[in-house]
């Protein structure tokens, strides 16, 4: 089962980010392998022919996902009232926690901003390497446009998930803390004195 394949690459012992982040970009790229995806776009019947992964869309859930697994059974769970690229995305990361079910201590940081910030991390970096990876990101930035929304469309992912990813893999620099950040001068109220 590609699931069990996918696993054994999460070695059994504590990870640093950076190790971690390569993990799973190689977990992706397998990922794509087994299912015989070469596009650029990954569909979502894709996600969903992943054997042993039920996926259902619930409206109202509450959360973006969650997954839960029933017996061999993983169920992902999607937020329906969310739009299509965000479900997909969602259904990616899910993916992702998966893949990490059984190696999950050796994920969590002591010290960390959060018990599952490194988790979270990681889940959201498997996904934009499914969806968007690499090589296919590369030469369509390099070969086809250089514009947000085009490229967006093409992957098939938001922009805000596109932006980041570009800067991930170097096409584009990490804005400034503060860049295209302006703010409204409100003057402070005068003192009057005292009476």
């Amino acid at each position: 089962m590609i699931i069990n394949t996918l696993q054994k690459l999460v070695p059994r012992r504590h990870l640093h980010q950076t190790e971690a982040l390569a993990v799973a970009e190689k977990q992706a790229q397998k990922l794509r392998s087994a299912l015989g995806i070469d596009t650029a776009a990954i569909a979502t019947e894709h996600l969903r022919a992943i054997p042993g992964v039920i996926i259902e869309e619930v409206a109202g859930l509450g959360v973006s996902g969650a997954t839960r697994q029933i017996g061999d059974l993983w169920i992902v769970l999607v937020n329906a009232d969310e739009a299509p690229v965000r479900r997909r995305f969602t259904i990616a990361h899910e993916i992702k926690h998966i893949l990490d079910d059984h190696a999950i201590s050796h994920l969590r940081q002591t010290g960390s901003p959060g018990p599952d910030w490194l988790i979270e991390r990681v889940c959201d970096y498997f996904a934009a390497c499914l969806l968007m990876p690499r090589p296919h990101i590369k030469r369509a930035y390099t070969t086809v446009s250089q514009d947000e929304a085009t490229l967006a469309k093409m992957f098939d992912v938001s922009i805000d998930a596109l932006r980041i990813r570009l800067q991930q893999i170097g096409l584009t620099d990490t804005p400034k803390r503060c860049d295209g950040y302006t703010r409204d001068v409100i003057p402070l109220p005068t003192r009057t004195a005292a009476a």
